[in-house]
């Protein structure tokens, strides 16, 4: 009964919106839900229709939270003549005189997705959201050709089996918008006994908007107001939901999300216990000083610490210096590295590696900030102090 029910809500909305069965006309359709994963359809242009003179044609066409959408063209080939203001003189707000072309984009990304097609013959071949929403558009002159676009409402599900792999929130680095989407990722692998997660990365809203792990130790879902996790399956199967949340007016920042590393472990492996308690972040502070040492530390663990240093908007630039790293390099574990990579994730171009053997000392200047890494084995003795300070550059006002 479940899966009439779906062709039937899939049917009435293709039948009340278009003119042909399966196909929706964006020039006489502005809305278009689909709320099951599995769902597709056509939508196009027929040379009957078409935009108005200076207002393109726009359809939203949205699935469910747990969905994305992906579409490309199919049937007869089309191209567009050649507009004579050339692409930097495309509009999504009123069509150019002179101009044809279709245009496609994520409904809350559109810096990021956003596309303009004068050919069927689309650069990668296929269109993918990032959210469960999209708008398509279309400026054209009268009697457009016939134009025809398969969409599929794809499932926000993937699954991972590769012995060693990376997860990324939607959008990461740029940050992800609190819409109430969901994502999952499914890592599993029978051949292992266990799975090892650690965030490179962790930068999600404290107020709205959740990371659950299940078949895990963590039996509570993580939000931001929590410190970077570490995570252990109880078998070779685990599964990772991320709740994008909603947006409250309090919370009016645009968080850089996450990225993990997942590794899986055999039945007789040593999985290193790991320890990501180091401190604040910060994103916020002018200047300031890192001053990393223990009063104690537990026998087994190491380290994982990681700081974001960032340029405030006031300034041109960030200093940064280490100015102390003493470590026990007497002890055959000393194993320590910090990394300095430029930026404030995990991608960023690596400016330094330091070692216990090797010097440091040396500054750093970034208009952007600094993602700093300390990973190891950690004793009372050993000891990391890292200054900062946003700057303006000589000449510069100032506001």
């Amino acid at each position: 009964m479940r899966s009439q029910g779906l062709v039937l809500v899939a049917v009435i909305f293709i039948s009340f919106t278009s003119h042909a069965s399966g196909f929706v006309d964006i020039c006489k359709t502005n809305y278009l839900t689909l709320p099951f994963p599995g769902d597709q359809g056509f939508l196009g242009v027929t040379s009957s229709s078409g935009p108005s003179e200076n207002s393109p044609c726009i359809l939203r066409l949205s699935g469910c939270s747990q969905c994305r959408i992906s579409m490309h063209p199919v049937g007869d080939e089309w191209t567009f003549p050649i507009c004579s203001n050339q692409f930097n003189q495309y509009s999504m707000k009123e069509c150019k005189p002179g101009c044809s072309y279709m245009f496609v984009f994520d409904s809350i990304y559109l810096n990021e997705t956003l596309r303009f097609y004068d050919t069927s013959n689309w650069q990668g071949g296929e269109f993918k959201s990032i959210s469960s929403a999209v708008f398509i558009g279309l400026c054209s002159r009268p009697n457009p050709p016939n134009i025809t676009v398969k969409f599929n409402i794809d499932s926000n599900n993937q699954v991972l089996t590769s012995y060693m792999g990376q997860v990324r929130s939607p959008n990461f680095p740029n940050g992800y918008l609190q819409n109430g989407d969901v994502y999952t990722w499914v890592i599993k692998n029978n051949t292992y006994s266990k799975i090892l997660v650690v965030f490179d990365d962790w930068h999600i809203s404290p107020f709205s908007g959740e990371v659950y792990f299940d078949e895990s130790d963590r039996r509570r879902p993580i939000n931001g107001s929590m410190g970077r996790p570490i995570v252990i399956s109880k078998g070779p199967e685990m599964k990772v939901i991320f709740s994008t949340g909603n947006h409250f007016l309090e919370d009016q920042n645009r968080y850089m999300g996450f990225k993990f590393t997942y590794i899986f472990y055999h039945a007789e492996d040593y999985i290193p216990h790991l320890s990501t308690e180091c401190g604040k972040n910060y994103l916020i502070n002018e200047g300031g000083m890192i001053d990393f040492q223990l009063s104690s530390s537990i026998e087994g663990y190491q380290y994982d610490c990681t700081w974001l240093i960032k340029k405030q908007p006031e300034f041109d630039k960030v200093y940064m210096k280490i100015i102390k790293f003493r470590t026990d390099t007497l002890l055959s574990y000393s194993n320590q590295e910090v990394v300095i990579r430029d930026g404030v994730t995990s991608d960023g171009e690596v400016l330094d590696k330091i070692t216990p053997r090797s010097s440091y000392g040396k500054p750093f200047h970034s208009t952007r900030g600094f993602y700093i890494r300390y990973r190891g084995r950690v004793r009372p003795m050993d000891n990391l102090q890292i200054v900062f300070t946003s700057y303006r550059e000589r000449g510069s006002s100032g506001k």
